[in-house]
């Protein structure tokens, strides 16, 4: 089981995330690191399973726990921001809706939200042992620095969760 069991299972979950206008939540999400990831392809999530710990609980039960790393790719070009502070004599200049970076703020608030709904859920394997996926309640997301490629924002994060596998008739 362990690894090879889990990507999947965690890809097939993440690609029933739909933005709040219904759409898939990605255009692209790969199971592991591709060597490249086309920006016809993006927002994208790479699914990385860094550690991993193994258990024996009981007589047919084990219980796998793995780190899990998203890694979240996604990018625009850039709009005009405004010109004027956004209350009169003010120093604070807000980004527009359409700003990349506000558009991939609402992504990964949406991917946290689907990630909190599917806590848990059942992965039947043919001809395999019964398994069930559960996501830690912990998650931490990690933002790097916006990237500027001539007009072109790219954005990247990680989201990291523990990720436990419980598998019966084993």
């Amino acid at each position: 089981m362990a690894r090879s069991t889990v990507r999947p299972a965690m890809a097939s979950m993440l690609s029933g995330l739909t933005a709040t206008d219904g759409t898939p939540l990605f255009a692209a999400i790969y199971d592991r690191q591709p060597p490249r990831i086309d920006k016809s392809q993006w927002p994208a999530c790479v699914i990385m399973i860094p550690e991993e710990e193994n258990t024996r609980e009981a007589m047919r039960l084990k219980i796998d726990t793995f780190g899990c790393q998203l890694r979240v790719v996604f990018g625009l070009p850039s709009v005009e921001w405004p010109s004027q502070p956004s209350q009169a004599g003010g120093n604070v200049y807000l980004a527009p809706d359409t700003e990349p970076q506000v558009i991939f703020d609402q992504l990964i608030d949406q991917l946290i939200t689907g990630l909190i709904a599917n806590q848990q859920f059942t992965q039947n394997v043919p001809g395999g042992p019964r398994s069930t996926i559960q996501l830690g309640q912990k998650i931490t997301t990690r933002a790097t620095e916006p990237e500027k490629r001539g007009n072109t924002i790219t954005l990247a994060a990680i989201v990291e969760f523990a990720v436990q596998e419980l598998i019966t008739g084993v």
